[in-house]
């Protein structure tokens, strides 16, 4: 297996894609149970999901342009974030 890349990286090669933004965050959810499913779930791993699914749904809060296929509503915590997918 290849090393992950930093989320750092992973933040400036998506910063100005709602595309990208919107496949992350349809997606990194799906990883992180599919991880936490397996016999021995590594926790470095979902640790390192988790880390990039915060950082995708800062973006996404702060983007100034809407994500492709999702209503954000904030709540007192800015972490607690309801996705919604538009019908």
């Amino acid at each position: 297996m290849s090393k992950m890349i930093s989320v750092n990286s992973l933040e400036k090669m998506i910063k100005d894609n709602p595309k990208k933004i919107a496949l992350l965050l349809r997606t990194l959810p799906v990883h992180i149970t599919d991880e936490s499913k397996r016999d021995n779930p590594s926790m470095k791993i979902m640790k390192a999901l988790t880390s990039r699914l915060v950082m995708v749904t800062r973006l996404a809060n702060s983007s100034p342009v809407a994500i492709p296929g999702y209503k954000f509503q904030r709540k007192n915590n800015p972490l607690d974030i309801i996705f919604t997918i538009k019908g």
